[in-house]
């Protein structure tokens, strides 16, 4: 059942634009980055020419910012019509620019006079536009089969009749959404909006529950052991809804105000993760510090270098984790274990909330360090957890060692 997931268009296409957003949010973290590797080197070293060149940087930096979640907002709405209608098999073109013309609409980048208002093209909004540009999107795709099915004829004509079909309802979905932002009573629009973001801040804050982060974590967990190929699906609800809570952080660090949500995607990249799913990178360690046997070993050492970029498929494959009855005890509790460290640090606030979007591919403790903003107690953090997972792993390692001496 839980496989099924795969079959899921709408999903796939959430995963799809997931995998292509986050260099926006990336290029904006790095000037905060930026901002703060400055003010430290600027403060160890009194350099006249970089502080002239810094002063110079600054409004740079600062307007590279001030676009990026506009832009990223923007970005994710057309990459999502895009795979939305591609998945459908729309034409993606077409249905991205639906899903960007409802998302001005919806959003008050475009009022009900037409003005300019760019001071709503924020994630504030972006769920109520990312549910309106939904809504049209299945509408135009809907009428492209409707139409299709009406006027298919065999023989050479029917690619014509397919692009005029997407074409109509192109334009007819086009038609029907200005009318509606058009007709629809400013209160009651204005009313659905202040709904869907009053939805968004609920999700948000019951995201930061222990038990639901819990339950998240158990089922990628599960996912994978089982080898569903519905868990890279698994991880995109996930990011989906942390991904919000990351950038209502980043943006709060911006305007340096202190970030107000403990969790979100970068703190289980971070803190949980460590080497991947699983928290391999110490599995493998293990393998290679205690292990006596050589097709693991061996595997082990091709394995290391990916795992060090929280690449640990070979891992999971090679060795193998996946479906292997030795290492399921330890392949769940120690993302557990790290996940109950790492909430006591966050809420006893010894280390500071995730400020920074990285990469998951950014290498274990320096991801940390630079999410946090530079926070020297994220690295101890990151090491109590790698030596956990890594006592851990080692318990059960050293016991496979001693099964197949039995055997052998």
């Amino acid at each position: 059942m839980v496989d099924n997931l795969k079959h899921l268009r709408w999903l796939l296409a959430l995963k799809q634009t997931l995998d292509v957003l986050m260099i926006v949010a990336l290029l904006g973290s790095l000037t905060i980055l930026l901002e703060n590797f400055s003010n430290v080197f600027l403060s160890y070293f009194h350099l006249p020419f970089l502080k002239d060149f810094l002063f110079w940087l600054g409004p740079i930096n600062q307007g590279i910012w001030t676009l990026t979640l506009p832009i990223y907002s923007f970005w994710f709405i057309l990459v999502w019509g895009y795979f939305l209608a591609l998945l459908y098999d729309n034409d993606a073109v077409l249905g991205s620019i639906i899903s960007v013309s409802s998302y001005l609409l919806a959003s008050g980048f475009l009022n009900f006079n037409f003005k300019v208002t760019w001071q709503n093209l924020s994630t504030q909004n972006l769920f109520f536009a990312f549910f309106v540009s939904t809504i049209f999107v299945v509408v135009y795709n809907f009428m492209t089969k409707l139409q299709f099915q009406l006027s298919i004829m065999p023989g050479r004509f029917t690619w014509f009749y397919k692009k005029l079909s997407h074409l109509t309802s192109f334009l007819v979905t086009l038609l029907v959404m200005f009318v509606y932002f058009r007709e629809t009573p400013k209160m009651l629009h204005l009313t659905l909006r202040d709904m869907f973001n009053q939805l968004q801040l609920n999700v948000v804050a019951m995201s930061q529950n222990f038990v639901v982060i819990l339950i998240f974590l158990l089922l990628i967990q599960l996912y994978c052991y089982f080898n569903f190929q519905g868990y890279n699906l698994m991880l995109t609800v996930t990011e989906f809804i942390y991904l919000t809570s990351q950038n209502f952080n980043i943006e709060a660090a911006n305007y340096h105000q202190l970030p107000h949500y403990l969790l979100t995607k970068s703190t289980l990249d971070s803190y949980v993760f460590i080497g991947g799913v699983g928290s391999t990178l110490a599995f493998v360690l293990g393998v290679l510090f205690f292990s006596k046997i050589p097709e693991r070993r061996r595997v082990a050492k091709y394995s290391l270098a990916p795992g060090i970029f929280n690449l640990n498929s070979s891992t999971l494959f090679g060795i193998p984790v996946i479906l292997n009855k030795r290492y399921f005890i330890p392949f769940m509790i120690t993302p557990i274990i790290s996940l109950i460290t790492t909430y006591i640090a966050l809420s006893m606030k010894l280390i500071e909330p995730i400020q920074i979007a990285l990469p998951t591919i950014v290498p274990p403790f320096l991801n940390g360090f630079l999410a946090t903003n530079l926070d020297l107690n994220a690295l101890g953090l990151i090491a109590v957890n790698f030596l956990i997972s890594f006592m851990i792993w080692t318990r059960y390692i050293k016991r496979e060692n001693d099964l197949d001496k039995t055997v052998n």
